[in-house]
């Protein structure tokens, strides 16, 4: 079904139901009063706005960028970066992956009587943690 296939009847009142076995284009806004259910892919080539809620059932795999305006609310397990070479940021940085630094052995903050090289080491590695993640600015 090409993007002018549908006849201008159908654009000018509401439809109840829309079945097609192959791909349909739509050259200007899909309106959905209220719910939509899909039972496989909604593929979005540009750039889309959300009105309202967006409900996933199961699972959305995201191939570029999901920018919110607004709070955002996630739900139990919620996982940011699913492996150590992807980049986690906040606050408009850029991010960093996650690091793995001899400092970071909890080995190296064991107790101790006194505040040496190895604290002052584990100390300035968790502070670069969190100036690379942007959560901390690092300078005055």
């Amino acid at each position: 079904m090409t993007r002018n296939a549908f006849p201008k009847t159908l654009a000018r009142r509401p439809i109840s139901l829309v079945s097609a076995s192959n791909a349909i284009n739509m050259a200007s806004t899909l309106s959905v009063a209220k719910a939509a259910t899909l039972a496989s892919t909604l593929s979005v080539a540009s750039a889309a706005t959300l009105a309202s809620t967006l409900s996933v059932a199961k699972a959305a795999t995201l191939a570029s960028t999901l920018s919110v305006a607004g709070t955002a609310t996630l739900g139990a397990a919620a996982v940011l970066g699913g492996a150590t070479s992807n980049s986690v940021g906040f606050y408009g940085s850029a991010g960093a992956t996650q690091r793995a630094a001899a400092a970071q052995a909890t080995t190296a903050v064991a107790v101790s009587a006194s505040f040496g090289a190895t604290q002052l080491a584990a100390l300035q590695e968790v502070m670069n943690v969190l100036i690379a993640a942007g959560l901390m600015k690092g300078s005055a």
